[in-house]
């Protein structure tokens, strides 16, 4: 009868391991399908994101707005942009100043705007992080994309 009780003691402390080792794996399982979750709905969103983006660029290109939404409808290719552009600075070269913008008007203007006072003047404030170049001088792939050398 203790052989038998002793059988059934290890036994019993065999069954309570497998139990043990059941439920670890279960809160392991657990936690990995929580932290996925998150990691899904995150990328759910960015995909959401991109897919109201891609609506929003097709829906311009069927409309046939795309070019009339460059800079102002004012420019419709790169080339056209650097012509206006040498032309500015030529115009610049003989003293010809036909800029209205007048910039301390504009900071002026701004400072009677701006309620952020931990920065002195946001014309000043970079509008977006640069990450990476994309270009370098005298790239001859630039050059045959725009139509004009990137000095």
């Amino acid at each position: 009868m203790m052989v038998q009780f002793v059988e059934l003691l290890e036994k019993l402390e065999a069954a309570e391991k497998n139990h043990i080792e059941a439920i670890v794996k279960l809160n392991e399982l657990r936690v990995n399908a929580k932290r996925d979750i998150i990691v899904y709905s995150e990328e759910l969103e960015k995909m959401q994101q991109k897919k109201l983006y891609l609506s929003q660029f097709i829906e311009l290109y069927t409309n046939g707005s795309l070019q009339t939404n460059t800079i102002g409808g004012i420019f419709q290719s790169p080339k056209s942009v650097h012509d206006t552009i040498l032309s500015m600075v030529d115009s610049l070269y003989k003293k010809e100043y036909s800029v209205s913008f007048n910039i301390f008007d504009k900071i002026k203007e701004l400072d009677a705007l701006n309620t952020n006072t931990s920065y002195p003047h946001d014309i000043a404030w970079p509008i977006y992080p640069i990450n990476s170049i994309q270009t370098f001088f005298d790239d001859e792939n630039f050059r045959q994309n725009n139509g004009f050398p990137h000095r």
